[in-house]
């Protein structure tokens, strides 16, 4: 079978500004410690070098694949650059709120050099539940980054830049919008600010890695995500491979936002090659992906998990989470979490459609 890989070059870039993060999220693999990094950030002078080639192409840049962008202290400076070299270029990031770098200041000239859009992860209402997943955070924490991000939106009058609450979404930690919409209520306290709010958005929180709790409960999790019910009904097909890019903070350049930093998975190095070198030496990837020969992607459980029959257990561990969310729902009378829950797909959320 012939590939039908596109010609043009990618139009979407995930780039790591960061070489780490200051939590130690339960199910990621930068949390868990099994994503190699590099030693230190890509600085504004790298950055500048790096990504020469990206700026004639690009549609959108995301500063956030698996690190937290704001322990990058030129991040206002990135966006900046980016914005006057081209400024149709949409630019988003998503943090954990966490840093002590943020505040006003820094988030002032964050929205002042364009940022497009702002994302800030939570996972619970409440220190005991959020903790769970986002370990080693504060919820008064992110709670204070929220306010500051609406704030200086709200002294600037601007309509951008967008701005998000996600709320990961757990079998544990479901919650209604009600529940999350009383909690911004009571960190804002001001209808005006509570407006500089885009959205809030229930993304399904997946389970990545290795490292897990040796406990009962972590298990039916990780088995209930491994091999979901729903992506038999209703299986989302990637395209990632075909138009986007990821760059960890050294430069390498990997296909997937959900494969690990590993040199396995690296497919070049953007301070050796060019951008269309990198994406010719991939070619082999695409056209595997097509052909369904191509082992990462077939094994991937976002889009194309597959639920093995013969595991009678992960059945009807699925059919209770089903269970349980649409009782939770119905009870809310929540029907917009309902829709959102099961019919959208966290990673086709960060494609900048146009």
């Amino acid at each position: 079978m012939k590939s039908s890989t596109k010609t043009t070059l990618p139009k979407y870039y995930t780039i790591d500004i960061s070489s780490g993060c200051n939590l130690q999220c339960r199910y990621c693999p930068q949390g868990q410690k099994i994503n190699p990094q590099p030693a230190k950030p890509m600085t504004f002078e790298q950055f500048k070098v790096f990504t020469k080639d990206v700026m004639n192409h690009a549609y959108s840049i995301c500063l956030t694949n698996w690190t937290e962008p704001f322990l990058n202290s030129d991040i206002s400076e990135i966006v900046s650059y980016i914005k006057q070299t081209n400024k149709n270029i949409h630019v988003s990031l998503s943090t954990n709120g966490n840093s002590k770098k943020i505040d006003s200041t820094l988030i002032g000239k964050l929205i002042d050099s364009g940022i497009d859009s702002i994302e800030v992860s939570i996972s619970g209402v409440d220190q005991s539940t959020y903790q769970v997943y986002h370990q080693g955070g504060l919820l008064t924490r992110a709670a204070e980054t929220i306010y500051i991000i609406a704030r200086e939106k709200k002294e600037r009058g601007f309509q951008k830049p967008d701005f998000y609450i996600n709320y990961l979404t757990f079998p544990y930690n479901v919650a209604s919008f009600k529940k999350v919409d009383r909690w911004l209520n009571s960190i804002l306290n001001d209808s005006e600010l509570k407006r500089m709010i885009n959205k809030v958005r229930p993304i399904r929180g997946t389970i990545l890695g290795g490292v897990m709790d040796d406990n009962q409960i972590m298990k039916h999790y990780q088995k209930i995500w491994n091999s979901n019910i729903f992506k038999l009904m209703f299986r989302p097909r990637c395209n990632f491979v075909f138009e986007h890019l990821y760059i960890r903070a050294d430069g390498k350049v990997y296909p997937c936002c959900l494969v690990p930093y590993d040199e396995k998975y690296c497919i070049g190095d953007i301070t050796v090659n060019d951008l269309k070198s990198i994406w010719s030496q991939s070619e082999s990837f695409r056209t595997s992906f097509v052909e369904g020969t191509n082992v990462i992607c077939n094994n991937c459980f976002v889009f194309h998990g597959l639920l093995p029959l013969r595991n009678w257990v992960s059945i009807y561990l699925n059919l209770r989470l089903f269970y349980q969310v649409l009782l939770h729902c119905l009870n809310k009378i929540d029907k917009t979490l309902f829709k959102e829950y099961f019919f959208r797909n966290q990673s086709l959320r960060r494609m900048n459609k146009r």
